[in-house]
Protein backbone atom coordinates (compact mmCIF):
# COMPACT_ATOMS: atom_id res chain seq x y z
CA UNK A 1 0.00 0.00 0.00
CA UNK A 2 1.34 3.73 -0.94
CA UNK A 3 0.82 5.91 1.85
CA UNK A 4 -0.19 9.67 0.41
CA UNK A 5 2.39 12.01 1.18
CA UNK A 6 5.31 8.80 1.63
CA UNK A 7 6.79 9.67 -1.34
CA UNK A 8 9.06 12.72 -2.77
CA UNK A 9 10.20 14.03 -5.77
CA UNK A 10 13.57 13.67 -4.79
CA UNK A 11 13.72 10.83 -2.74
CA UNK A 12 14.94 10.12 0.96
CA UNK A 13 16.95 13.18 2.46
CA UNK A 14 20.04 11.93 4.34
CA UNK A 15 21.14 14.69 6.72
CA UNK A 16 24.99 14.79 7.19
CA UNK A 17 26.66 17.15 10.34
CA UNK A 18 29.89 18.28 11.27
CA UNK A 19 30.55 20.84 13.86
CA UNK A 20 28.67 23.58 12.37
CA UNK A 21 28.52 22.72 9.01
CA UNK A 22 25.46 20.42 7.83
CA UNK A 23 24.40 19.06 4.97
CA UNK A 24 21.40 16.96 3.11
CA UNK A 25 21.47 15.00 0.43
CA UNK A 26 18.64 13.26 -2.26
CA UNK A 27 18.93 9.43 -3.12
CA UNK A 28 17.10 11.02 -6.62
CA UNK A 29 20.00 12.39 -8.71
CA UNK A 30 22.41 11.96 -5.50
CA UNK A 31 21.83 15.80 -5.28
CA UNK A 32 22.78 18.25 -2.94
CA UNK A 33 19.77 19.80 -1.42
CA UNK A 34 21.25 21.76 1.73
CA UNK A 35 24.73 23.09 2.95
CA UNK A 36 24.49 25.57 5.77
CA UNK A 37 27.41 26.29 8.16
CA UNK A 38 26.37 28.47 11.47
CA UNK A 39 22.82 28.04 9.79
CA UNK A 40 23.75 30.33 6.89
CA UNK A 41 23.06 28.83 3.79
CA UNK A 42 26.19 28.18 0.96
CA UNK A 43 24.06 26.52 -1.30
CA UNK A 44 20.36 27.40 -2.48
CA UNK A 45 17.52 25.15 -0.94
CA UNK A 46 15.04 23.39 -2.28
CA UNK A 47 11.92 21.93 -1.22
CA UNK A 48 12.27 17.76 -1.38
CA UNK A 49 8.74 17.45 -2.34
CA UNK A 50 9.30 19.69 -5.65
CA UNK A 51 11.39 18.78 -8.88
CA UNK A 52 13.74 21.02 -8.96
CA UNK A 53 13.48 22.02 -12.58
CA UNK A 54 16.93 23.92 -12.50
CA UNK A 55 19.19 20.76 -11.97
CA UNK A 56 20.02 22.16 -8.54
CA UNK A 57 22.91 20.27 -6.69
CA UNK A 58 22.23 17.63 -9.02
CA UNK A 59 25.24 15.24 -10.22
CA UNK A 60 26.11 15.23 -13.87
CA UNK A 61 26.79 11.91 -15.89
CA UNK A 62 27.44 11.00 -18.59
CA UNK A 63 27.55 14.16 -20.14
CA UNK A 64 27.44 17.65 -18.62
CA UNK A 65 25.43 20.52 -20.23
CA UNK A 66 24.21 20.17 -23.79
CA UNK A 67 24.70 17.71 -27.12
CA UNK A 68 24.05 19.37 -29.91
CA UNK A 69 19.94 18.12 -30.91
CA UNK A 70 20.55 14.83 -28.65
CA UNK A 71 22.39 13.66 -31.55
CA UNK A 72 25.92 12.09 -31.67
CA UNK A 73 28.41 9.51 -33.26
CA UNK A 74 30.43 6.85 -31.77
CA UNK A 75 32.91 4.47 -34.09
CA UNK A 76 30.71 5.19 -37.32
CA UNK A 77 27.44 4.82 -35.23
CA UNK A 78 24.90 7.97 -34.95
CA UNK A 79 22.85 7.95 -31.43
CA UNK A 80 20.05 9.51 -30.41
CA UNK A 81 19.57 11.05 -26.86
CA UNK A 82 16.40 11.49 -25.27
CA UNK A 83 15.91 15.42 -25.64
CA UNK A 84 15.62 16.90 -22.23
CA UNK A 85 15.90 20.93 -22.79
CA UNK A 86 12.74 21.32 -25.19
CA UNK A 87 13.61 25.51 -25.83
CA UNK A 88 16.79 24.34 -27.54
CA UNK A 89 16.12 20.98 -28.61
CA UNK A 90 19.56 19.59 -26.83
CA UNK A 91 19.97 16.78 -24.27
CA UNK A 92 20.69 18.42 -20.95
CA UNK A 93 22.97 17.19 -18.60
CA UNK A 94 22.94 13.47 -18.97
CA UNK A 95 20.79 10.34 -17.40
CA UNK A 96 21.86 10.05 -13.72
CA UNK A 97 20.32 13.07 -12.02
CA UNK A 98 16.49 11.50 -12.56
CA UNK A 99 17.93 8.18 -11.16
CA UNK A 100 17.27 7.00 -7.17
CA UNK A 101 20.23 6.15 -6.49
CA UNK A 102 21.21 3.57 -3.61
CA UNK A 103 22.37 4.24 -0.07
CA UNK A 104 26.35 2.58 0.65
CA UNK A 105 28.21 3.31 3.38
CA UNK A 106 26.78 6.01 5.98
CA UNK A 107 28.26 8.31 9.33
CA UNK A 108 26.83 10.92 10.59
CA UNK A 109 29.36 13.37 8.54
CA UNK A 110 29.13 11.20 5.11
CA UNK A 111 27.14 9.30 2.70
CA UNK A 112 27.97 7.35 -0.67
CA UNK A 113 25.39 6.78 -3.22
CA UNK A 114 25.73 4.48 -5.99
CA UNK A 115 24.07 3.73 -9.10
CA UNK A 116 24.03 1.51 -12.14
CA UNK A 117 23.54 3.38 -15.38
CA UNK A 118 22.55 0.76 -18.38
CA UNK A 119 23.69 0.23 -21.68
CA UNK A 120 20.68 1.89 -23.54
CA UNK A 121 19.76 3.48 -27.14
CA UNK A 122 21.52 6.44 -27.05
CA UNK A 123 24.41 5.66 -24.74
CA UNK A 124 25.06 2.22 -25.15
CA UNK A 125 27.81 1.56 -22.45
CA UNK A 126 26.86 0.25 -18.84
CA UNK A 127 28.62 2.69 -16.15
CA UNK A 128 28.50 2.15 -12.19
CA UNK A 129 28.36 5.38 -10.58
CA UNK A 130 29.27 6.40 -7.16
CA UNK A 131 28.82 10.13 -5.41
CA UNK A 132 30.54 10.69 -2.31
CA UNK A 133 29.82 13.32 0.64
CA UNK A 134 31.86 14.34 3.22
CA UNK A 135 31.63 16.41 6.18
CA UNK A 136 34.57 17.85 7.89
CA UNK A 137 36.72 20.64 9.45
CA UNK A 138 36.87 22.03 5.94
CA UNK A 139 33.94 22.34 4.42
CA UNK A 140 32.31 19.41 1.90
CA UNK A 141 33.91 17.23 -0.42
CA UNK A 142 32.18 16.09 -2.97
CA UNK A 143 33.52 13.37 -5.19
CA UNK A 144 31.74 11.83 -8.09
CA UNK A 145 33.23 7.98 -9.47
CA UNK A 146 32.32 6.46 -13.11
CA UNK A 147 33.59 3.05 -13.95
CA UNK A 148 32.76 1.36 -17.24
CA UNK A 149 31.31 -1.58 -16.25
CA UNK A 150 30.92 -2.82 -20.31
CA UNK A 151 33.11 -4.65 -22.80
CA UNK A 152 34.10 -1.69 -25.01
CA UNK A 153 35.38 1.51 -24.14
CA UNK A 154 32.54 3.91 -22.95
CA UNK A 155 32.89 8.00 -23.97
CA UNK A 156 32.48 10.52 -20.01
CA UNK A 157 31.50 13.73 -18.85
CA UNK A 158 31.19 14.35 -15.59
CA UNK A 159 29.79 17.29 -13.35
CA UNK A 160 28.20 18.51 -10.08
CA UNK A 161 25.05 21.78 -10.24
CA UNK A 162 25.60 23.20 -6.66
CA UNK A 163 24.41 26.82 -6.71
CA UNK A 164 26.37 28.63 -4.35
CA UNK A 165 24.68 31.68 -2.19
CA UNK A 166 25.42 33.39 0.92
CA UNK A 167 21.99 33.28 2.96
CA UNK A 168 20.10 33.43 0.63
CA UNK A 169 20.94 36.55 -0.54
CA UNK A 170 20.08 37.39 -4.36
CA UNK A 171 23.22 37.29 -5.92
CA UNK A 172 23.26 40.66 -7.37
CA UNK A 173 24.49 41.82 -3.88
CA UNK A 174 27.72 39.03 -3.91
CA UNK A 175 31.07 40.07 -5.01
CA UNK A 176 32.35 37.35 -7.10
CA UNK A 177 35.99 36.26 -7.65
CA UNK A 178 36.71 33.26 -10.23
CA UNK A 179 39.86 33.35 -12.36
CA UNK A 180 39.43 31.15 -15.44
CA UNK A 181 42.21 30.94 -18.78
CA UNK A 182 39.57 31.56 -21.13
CA UNK A 183 35.48 31.50 -21.70
CA UNK A 184 33.50 30.01 -24.24
CA UNK A 185 30.80 32.20 -26.02
CA UNK A 186 27.22 30.30 -26.78
CA UNK A 187 24.82 30.44 -29.15
CA UNK A 188 21.12 30.76 -28.58
CA UNK A 189 20.70 27.11 -27.63
CA UNK A 190 23.63 27.36 -25.10
CA UNK A 191 26.04 25.68 -27.72
CA UNK A 192 30.02 26.38 -28.09
CA UNK A 193 30.40 29.62 -30.48
CA UNK A 194 33.63 30.43 -30.25
CA UNK A 195 36.82 30.74 -27.38
CA UNK A 196 37.83 34.32 -25.93
CA UNK A 197 38.80 35.94 -22.88
CA UNK A 198 36.57 36.34 -20.10
CA UNK A 199 34.13 38.83 -19.71
CA UNK A 200 33.51 40.23 -17.41
CA UNK A 201 36.44 39.80 -15.86
CA UNK A 202 36.32 37.98 -12.47
CA UNK A 203 39.71 37.49 -11.62
CA UNK A 204 39.50 40.24 -8.57
CA UNK A 205 36.55 40.22 -7.04
CA UNK A 206 33.77 42.74 -8.52
CA UNK A 207 30.00 43.23 -7.42
CA UNK A 208 27.69 40.82 -9.76
CA UNK A 209 24.73 43.31 -10.26
CA UNK A 210 22.48 42.87 -13.00
CA UNK A 211 25.49 40.72 -15.17
CA UNK A 212 24.10 37.92 -16.52
CA UNK A 213 26.05 34.83 -17.04
CA UNK A 214 25.63 31.18 -18.68
CA UNK A 215 28.80 30.39 -20.03
CA UNK A 216 31.42 27.30 -19.85
CA UNK A 217 35.17 28.21 -19.22
CA UNK A 218 38.41 26.46 -19.28
CA UNK A 219 40.18 26.33 -16.06
CA UNK A 220 43.97 26.80 -15.44
CA UNK A 221 44.37 23.86 -13.51
CA UNK A 222 43.28 24.12 -9.12
CA UNK A 223 40.53 26.99 -8.91
CA UNK A 224 38.63 28.62 -6.86
CA UNK A 225 35.29 30.63 -6.88
CA UNK A 226 34.41 32.66 -4.03
CA UNK A 227 31.06 34.54 -2.95
CA UNK A 228 31.06 37.65 -0.59
CA UNK A 229 28.94 39.19 0.90
CA UNK A 230 28.47 41.38 4.54
CA UNK A 231 27.38 38.00 6.02
CA UNK A 232 30.17 36.25 5.09
CA UNK A 233 31.31 34.22 2.05
CA UNK A 234 31.75 30.85 0.16
CA UNK A 235 34.03 29.02 -1.47
CA UNK A 236 34.36 26.46 -4.33
CA UNK A 237 37.40 24.58 -5.02
CA UNK A 238 37.86 21.93 -7.87
CA UNK A 239 40.90 21.04 -10.37
CA UNK A 240 38.39 20.11 -13.30
CA UNK A 241 39.27 21.12 -16.47
CA UNK A 242 36.28 23.50 -16.91
CA UNK A 243 33.86 25.16 -14.95
CA UNK A 244 30.20 26.18 -15.95
CA UNK A 245 28.93 29.53 -14.20
CA UNK A 246 25.15 30.27 -14.88
CA UNK A 247 23.64 33.26 -12.97
CA UNK A 248 20.39 31.30 -11.64
CA UNK A 249 17.61 32.82 -13.47
CA UNK A 250 15.48 30.11 -13.16
CA UNK A 251 15.50 30.45 -9.14
CA UNK A 252 14.94 33.93 -9.24
CA UNK A 253 19.14 34.90 -8.88
CA UNK A 254 19.06 33.37 -5.77
CA UNK A 255 22.22 31.16 -5.97
CA UNK A 256 24.99 31.23 -8.56
CA UNK A 257 25.32 28.16 -10.27
CA UNK A 258 29.16 26.66 -10.37
CA UNK A 259 29.39 23.73 -11.83
CA UNK A 260 32.56 21.66 -12.15
CA UNK A 261 32.63 19.41 -15.12
CA UNK A 262 35.34 17.53 -16.62
CA UNK A 263 34.41 19.00 -20.46
CA UNK A 264 32.37 21.96 -21.99
CA UNK A 265 29.15 21.51 -23.74
CA UNK A 266 28.61 19.32 -26.57
CA UNK A 267 31.86 17.55 -26.22
CA UNK A 268 30.15 14.27 -27.60
CA UNK A 269 30.40 15.79 -30.91
CA UNK A 270 33.45 17.84 -30.81
CA UNK A 271 35.51 15.05 -28.81
CA UNK A 272 37.28 18.15 -26.76
CA UNK A 273 38.34 16.86 -23.18
CA UNK A 274 36.18 13.52 -23.63
CA UNK A 275 37.07 11.67 -21.39
CA UNK A 276 36.95 7.18 -23.10
CA UNK A 277 37.28 4.98 -20.38
CA UNK A 278 38.15 1.34 -21.09
CA UNK A 279 36.29 -1.73 -19.49
CA UNK A 280 37.39 -1.44 -15.36
CA UNK A 281 38.45 2.00 -15.95
CA UNK A 282 37.26 4.39 -13.71
CA UNK A 283 37.24 8.49 -14.15
CA UNK A 284 36.88 10.87 -10.70
CA UNK A 285 35.48 14.74 -10.18
CA UNK A 286 35.54 16.72 -7.25
CA UNK A 287 35.12 19.87 -5.30
CA UNK A 288 35.06 21.06 -2.02
CA UNK A 289 32.44 23.41 -0.56
CA UNK A 290 33.65 26.24 2.51
CA UNK A 291 31.92 29.07 4.13
CA UNK A 292 34.70 32.14 3.99
CA UNK A 293 35.23 34.18 7.50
Amino acid sequence: MIVAGSLRANGRGLPLQFGDYSAVVTTVGAGLARLTHAAVDLVHPFDLTRVPAAYEGKVLAPWPNRVRDGRWSWEGREHLLPISERTTGNALHGLACWQDWQVGARSAESVILHTTLPAQPGYPFRLELEAHYRLDPTGLTVTLVAMNDGVAPAPVGLGLHPYLTVGGARIDELTLEFAASAMLAVDERGLPAGEGAPDPDFTQPRLIGATTIDNPFRMPGPWAARLRSDRGGVELRSDSAWAHLYTGELIGRRGLAVEPTTCPPDAFNSGEDLLVLGPGAEARLSCRIAALA
